[in-house]
């Protein structure tokens, strides 16, 4: 996602509809009512190998 975002900022003419950059974050819908989760919602954002990802996996595991 990093290196997409580069590059889209590099090259904004490469920017599509359908990029993720361009969807993820949007604006909760009003027909959906507000939760607290039990269990928090963790973000994959800042994993770039596996390394990382097992420390999520592990860490989501362990609570």
């Amino acid at each position: 996602m990093r290196e997409l975002r580069a590059l889209e900022e590099a090259h904004p003419e490469l920017i599509t509809a359908d990029s993720p950059t361009q969807r993820v974050g949007a604006a909760p819908l009003a027909a959906f009512d507000q939760v607290r989760h039990e269990v928090p919602m963790l973000s994959l954002d800042n994993v770039f190998d596996d390394e990382s990802s097992w420390r999520f996996i592990s860490g989501c595991r362990t609570g």
